[in-house]
């Protein structure tokens, strides 16, 4: 079976639906891959401080998930294609 990677996002809010589809790969994605789309999100910034970045990076390479309790957080699964 083929997978693909997918990103979604979650809001803790009132008027939250579940989980919000951000973005897919064919292949698990690098670290560079999810450095843009964790800036592209304003997640992070590109003149940050390192670590923090990284944290966040390594984070969502990882599964992601809440870490803490903000508001908003990112998942990365890799799901099969059927």
């Amino acid at each position: 079976m083929k997978t693909v990677w997918v990103v979604t996002k979650e809001v803790n809010a009132y008027d939250q639906f579940g989980d919000y589809f951000e973005g897919v790969w064919a292949n698990k994605p690098t670290y560079n891959q999810v450095e843009k789309f964790l800036i592209s999100a304003r997640v992070i910034y590109p003149e940050g401080p390192t670590e923090g970045k990284r944290f966040h990076i390594e984070h969502l390479l990882a599964g992601g998930g809440r870490k803490d309790s903000e508001d908003v957080w990112y998942n990365l699964q890799e799901i099969e294609l059927q």
